[in-house]
């Protein structure tokens, strides 16, 4: 809703208009930063690890698919189904670890240890679980050793640019 200069709605707020929907949605922001900020230890390990594994049923997906159609855009479209089954459990993934607990500690809620111990334990959980489902696609499928090897060294020398 457009205010004129002037109205007594802009003249309390010292000429900004009140945005509620955006007052609201940062204050979500902050609360749910702030419950990741306070989660106890076992239940960021469990959920960081299970965010590893998410993401590691989506590389699974992707080396099924590549394996079986020979098409690396199908095989990418697959890959997706990692972060669907991340989202449905409510686990913690490394990467989105950032914006709203960092939002929640500017804030004023949590500090600066519990941020980084969020960070850090979330970091090892994803990678430990990451790395067992690595594992357990290795030991299971043999016969997608070969494109996993195969898509690792495509990656490998992309380089950074």
């Amino acid at each position: 809703m457009t205010r004129a200069p002037g109205d007594p709605e802009e003249q309390e707020t010292g000429g900004r208009r009140r945005e509620p929907e955006v007052e609201e949605a940062f204050s979500r922001l902050v609360s749910e930063g702030s419950n990741r900020l306070d989660r106890p230890l076992v239940p960021l390990l469990a959920t960081g690890f299970v965010g590893g594994i998410d993401v590691g049923v989506g590389v699974l997906a992707y080396l099924v698919v590549d394996h079986e159609t020979g098409q690396p855009l199908l095989a990418a479209a697959a890959f997706p189904i990692g972060f669907i089954a991340l989202l449905l459990a409510r686990s913690e993934l490394f990467t989105e670890n950032f914006l709203v607990p960092v939002t929640a500690r500017i804030a004023g809620r949590g500090s600066w240890p519990q941020l980084i111990r969020l960070w850090l334990v979330t970091l090892a959980a994803n990678l430990i679980g990451g790395l067992v489902m690595a594992g357990l696609i290795a030991v299971a499928l043999p016969d997608l050793r070969s494109v996993a090897a195969a898509l690792g060294r495509h990656y490998a020398t992309l380089g950074v640019s």
